[in-house]
């Protein structure tokens, strides 16, 4: 019996905290919406104030992902991940959440993987 492992794939992510933390979002000083991770529908609402069953923030204080992949609604918590989609020509055609235990679990921030020095060269 052969056992198999996925090879590892790259992942664009960035670390979603309040509106306009998203790359391209458009916010200006806070006060719009953004275009990529607009604010929760509750936002400005009474059932804003809500605490959210997964992380126990309040609800307004989340956003929801505009220009998604597929027909799944995702919603941010605060300190959730925002994973980018690319094409070929690296155009963004799409976004979606990570939680952050995920992000902990199967992937390593390259930027904390120490370089080797060059070799020097033999003569």
């Amino acid at each position: 019996m052969a056992i198999y492992i996925p090879k590892p794939e790259p992942i664009e992510v960035y670390r979603w905290w309040k509106n306009g933390d998203a790359p391209r979002d458009g916010v200006i000083n806070g006060i719009n919406s953004g275009s990529v991770v607009g604010r929760h529908p509750t936002y400005g609402s009474f059932t804003g104030a809500m605490h959210c069953p997964t992380c126990g923030i309040a609800i307004d204080k989340h956003g929801v992902i505009i220009q998604r992949m597929g027909d799944l609604e995702y919603t941010l918590c605060p300190g959730d991940w925002l994973r980018v989609y690319r094409d070929q020509k690296k155009r963004i055609v799409g976004y979606s959440t990570l939680k952050n235990k995920v992000i902990e679990e199967y992937y390593i921030d390259l930027a904390t993987v120490p370089v080797p020095p060059p070799e020097k060269p033999s003569k």
